[in-house]
């Protein structure tokens, strides 16, 4: 893989981009493989190609890996030394096998590349591979024949290896994403609607059966079933819920997600991405989705990931904008400080900020971040009425800023949370004399 990317990369510039999909680089990384080791040219490139892959086939479906040097001389294949050299085959050492003869085990360098030729293979020869090939093999298919443009072999596939199957529908998804045909999964997906078709409002990311959230089919099923309610509102049930917490979701995840978040026909508004591997960087992603007038994200949970004051002032600036629609903000278990506050204080006392609930619960917010926070909710123009400031760093001294706001007729606050802070019996006294105040609207949820 290496050796083809660096030649590539090398070459003079191309129209043609880089590889994105699996079975591309593979296709490209094969015929290079070949024809550099097979200097003779006594064989085409595609029938070089055919009898390998119709070796990888067989082997597979005897659930074999190993195999002679005898088996490769049966083949059609003219230059077999050389192409033991290629880099797609492996030579184990020689070993006996008689008093006066020795010969050598070959398998390929690595089973995704016998998959990728056995899935060759297979569309070749219009074969449905039985259900014990693995799914990956499947894929490959669907990458092919995305090619041929095949949508009645592809169609009969899905249904052979997955659409009849209890479990996941992950691989049925997975399959119409590498086929990248939207009118083709439209129709496979009002074919067998009472199988894959979304019941609720909430994709449900758990019965695709992902340990982690494959961010590329999420997107592609977003937009396959926003086409849908496009063309359909009453036959099928929109998408407002997408919740992907602790999924394991990265940075480029959130790449592929915000391109679907502004996509006209998305319908999420609450999204939940909490306990992932997200940072910055992907905040920034999310941010610009956010400000896109498309999405309609209304309601969104950033809890327990990586991000800093940096990746709150960048959502700050993304709040700020009248297209975004965001009222509920989580915030939570972040390693935000007061000066993730002071990005916080700026968006809130903009007109345009829509924010009416905020969770800071749990982050890294001393007395003078209260303090700062404070000064905004008295503010005319904010519109948070709930606020979470538990488990921080709340002490009397933030307690006696907190006092001061309560008893001012413009803030905002109707329901304020702050247990598991450093208040001692003092302070609740304070925050309880503070509330019976006539211009108070606060109702504490815990102190």
């Amino acid at each position: 893989m290496c050796s083809y990317f660096k030649y590539t990369l090398q070459q003079p510039k191309k129209n043609n981009p880089l590889p994105v999909k699996t079975s591309d680089l593979y296709d490209e990384v094969v015929k290079m493989f070949v024809q550099k080791h097979d200097r003779k040219k006594r064989a085409s490139l595609e029938e070089t190609l055919d009898e390998l892959s119709k070796l990888a086939a067989q082997l597979l479906l005897e659930r074999k890996f190993l195999f002679l040097i005898e088996d490769l001389k049966t083949l059609n294949l003219h230059d077999v030394e050389s192409l033991c050299g290629s880099g797609l085959l492996h030579c184990g050492p020689p070993f006996r096998i008689s008093f006066s003869a020795t010969t050598k085990h070959f398998c390929f360098t690595h089973l995704t590349l016998q998959e990728y030729l056995a899935a060759r293979w297979f569309v070749k020869t219009r074969t449905i591979p039985p259900r014990d090939v693995s799914t990956e093999v499947v894929l490959f298919m669907s990458s092919i024949l995305s090619k041929l443009k095949d949508n009645e072999f592809e169609e009969k596939l899905i249904v052979k290896k997955f659409v009849h199957e209890v479990g996941t529908r992950l691989p049925i998804y997975e399959c119409l994403l590498e086929y990248e045909d939207i009118e083709f999964a439209k129709g496979i997906i009002k074919k067998f609607h009472k199988i894959l078709g979304i019941h609720n409002q909430d994709l449900p990311v758990y019965s695709f059966g992902m340990a982690y959230a494959d961010c590329t089919v999420l997107s592609f099923t977003l937009n396959v079933f926003g086409a849908l309610n496009a063309e359909e509102k009453s036959k099928w049930n929109t998408i407002t819920t997408l919740n992907l917490k602790d999924m394991k979701v990265t940075d480029a995840g959130v790449a592929s997600l915000s391109q679907a978040l502004q996509t006209p026909t998305c319908t999420v508004t609450r999204l939940n991405l909490g306990g992932n591997e997200i940072t910055d960087a992907g905040v920034a992603s999310l941010c610009q989705a956010l400000q896109t007038p498309a999405c309609k994200v209304t309601e969104l949970d950033v809890s327990g990931i990586q991000i800093t004051d940096a990746g709150v002032a960048s959502l700050c600036q993304a709040l700020q904008t009248p297209t975004c629609k965001v009222t509920t903000l989580t915030l939570r278990g972040n390693q935000i400080t007061d000066a993730g506050v002071a990005s916080l204080r700026q968006a809130l006392q903009t007109p345009a900020c829509k924010v009416t609930t905020l969770t800071l619960r749990g982050d890294q917010i001393t007395d003078a971040g209260v303090a700062s926070l404070c000064q905004t909710l008295q503010t005319p123009t904010c519109t948070v009425t709930e606020l979470d400031l538990s488990g921080i760093q709340i002490t009397d001294a933030g307690v006696a800023s907190l006092c001061q706001a309560l008893q001012t007729p413009t803030f905002t606050v109707t329901t304020l949370t702050l247990r598991g802070n450093q208040i001692t019996n003092a302070g609740v006294a304070s925050l309880r004399q503070a509330s019976k105040t006539a211009a108070c609207k606060v109702v504490f949820k815990s102190l």
